[in-house]
């Protein structure tokens, strides 16, 4: 079984949208999934990149960038609020994620609802107590463990272990020593882990249909290409498999030009929801997120 190393730090938006769907994502596949929180501040510090890279973009990009943000959020059903004065300082929040222990996965869920649905101030310490109060973990005890050194050290070395690796930005993943970067890259990682020839894939494929067998609970899913050659020639009706079911991860709310999403449409739910997976394998439900999408 291989495993998906998510890279992540609460204050990235694309981050947050990325971990709304990569649970899903790896229970579809029957992979791992093993969280790996980091201090993007410090990755970007090391490679000489902007701490705040909106500040450097032409103002026309930036714009883009919003409009961006949007769109992902949208097409996934997701709320996504931009807090007024992002980006904030991550590093206790950072710290807090890794204080929380085994509950860790929990704490990375609130947080991200905290800060990119409620645009809470998670650079104070009151704010965090309280995030994690309400998560159901102990705010008080998490707060100020993350002020020890072995916790501030945890933290430095993670983050400079993945600059190691090579990764320079969040969301990032890794599958199989194979870096992948942003949550509009999770259909590589999808393939990835089920060893597809990523540069044998046709324009034409739909590697969201997964077979489905209704003969065996057991029956591990695999991502369907939908019989397309390299040649990029018609799907082979005997190749089809006798039922489908898309992939959770990679619902969308309307028709799209892109070779991972179908062709037609996933039916939207009122209230989607995000799947938390802890290292040992265990799913667990995260919060409810509205289709509202905002910025204020």
């Amino acid at each position: 079984m291989k495993t998906i190393d998510f890279y992540y730090d609460i204050v990235c938006p694309y981050a947050y949208l990325a971990s709304t769907r990569i649970a899903a994502l790896a229970k579809d596949t029957g992979a791992n999934l093993s969280y790996q929180p980091i201090l993007l501040g410090g990755v970007l510090k090391s490679i000489g990149s902007p701490i705040i890279p909106m500040d450097t973009m032409p103002v026309s990009k930036a714009r883009h960038n919003m409009q961006d943000m949007n769109r992902w959020a949208d097409l996934w059903g997701v709320e996504l609020t931009l807090p007024l004065e992002h980006p904030r300082r991550s590093v206790h929040v950072m710290r807090c994620v890794l204080a929380a222990g085994d509950a860790f996965v929990e704490a990375s869920t609130a947080f991200f609802a905290a800060y990119w649905i409620e645009g809470l101030d998670i650079t104070q310490p009151s704010v965090c107590i309280d995030v994690l109060e309400r998560a159901g973990l102990d705010g008080n005890s998490i707060s100020e463990k993350a002020t020890t050194d072995p916790i501030k050290d945890d933290l430095k070395a993670r983050t400079q272990r993945a600059i190691d690796l090579g990764i320079f930005g969040v969301p990032s993943y890794i599958v199989d020593g194979e870096l992948f970067w942003g949550q509009d890259r999770l259909h590589f990682v999808a393939e990835a882990i089920n060893s597809q020839d990523l540069s044998a894939s046709p324009l034409g494929r739909e590697p969201c249909l997964i077979p489905h067998s209704t003969s065996s609970s057991t029956t591990r899913v695999h991502l369907h290409t939908s019989g397309l050659s390299k040649s990029k020639t018609q799907p082979n009706a005997a190749a089809q498999p006798s039922s489908t079911i898309p992939c959770s991860w990679a619902r969308c709310s309307r028709k799209l030009v892109r070779p991972w999403f179908r062709s037609t449409p996933f039916p939207r739910p009122s209230e989607p929801t995000t799947a938390m997976t802890s290292n040992d394998g265990q799913h667990t439900e995260g919060p409810t997120f509205s289709s509202r999408v905002s910025f204020p």
